[in-house]
């Protein structure tokens, strides 16, 4: 079997943080074919090789044109591992308008913040 590592065009190749990942299909007898997300045609073969999207870091670029890709991936019934409607909600951070009445968008913009010794202190 072999799935495709959807990439970027400045990085094409399987980036760094990607490789224990693709180390681990390995060891299953999966291959790892990167490919530019550019380069991938959505309604190419509907049996084609299933699609992780993985380092598509160039997207903020091209967002409209990422969203589209992202629909048409959605519309064709290609096998893609990780849900296209998850990505699209990640291109212009809409996700955390849900999170919100959690408060949990504030953490995610200012971070959490470790407790030290002082935080310990004043209990």
């Amino acid at each position: 079997m072999t799935v495709v590592f959807a990439t970027c065009d400045h990085q094409p190749l399987v980036a760094p943080d990607d490789e224990p990942l693709a180390g681990a299909l390995s060891d299953l007898g999966i291959a790892v074919v990167p490919i530019p997300w550019t380069e991938i045609d959505p309604a190419g073969v509907v049996d084609a090789w299933p699609i992780v999207l993985r380092s598509t870091w160039d997207y903020h670029r091209m967002p409209t044109m990422f969203a589209a890709w992202l629909q048409a991936l959605d519309d064709s019934g290609r096998v893609v591992m990780n849900p296209p409607a998850i990505a699209r909600d990640n291109i212009d951070k809409i996700y955390l308008r849900g999170l919100e009445w959690r408060d949990l968008a504030r953490l995610c913009r200012q971070g959490v913040q470790p407790r030290g010794r002082e935080a310990r202190d004043r209990r």
